[in-house]
């Protein structure tokens, strides 16, 4: 904030100007730190989405080689990777 201060005190602005430059930067924040959650978001559904299909993926391969499934870890936390071990000989 210092640097705006030091921009508005260079081109004059005092007061009320000032006030409302603060509204519209703390305006610019606040819809940048909805795209950052909104792609944040995005970003997880397309993990969620790669392993699964890379976990179909992998199924098939183990059928088409014909070695053993990987079975699943069940997550410690909910909502968390599902992690995958291979089943024993």
């Amino acid at each position: 904030m210092f640097r705006m201060t030091t921009i508005w005190d260079l081109i004059g602005f005092v007061g009320d100007q000032r006030v409302a430059r603060k509204g519209v930067i703390l305006q610019h924040l606040r819809n940048l730190l909805d795209e950052i959650a909104d792609e944040e978001d995005l970003l997880g559904i397309r993990v969620v989405e790669n392993v699964e299909n890379f976990t179909d993926d992998l199924s098939q391969l183990c059928k088409e080689l014909g070695i053993p499934p990987y079975k699943v870890i069940q997550p410690v936390l909910t909502n968390s990777l599902v992690l995958l071990t291979p089943l024993s000989y």
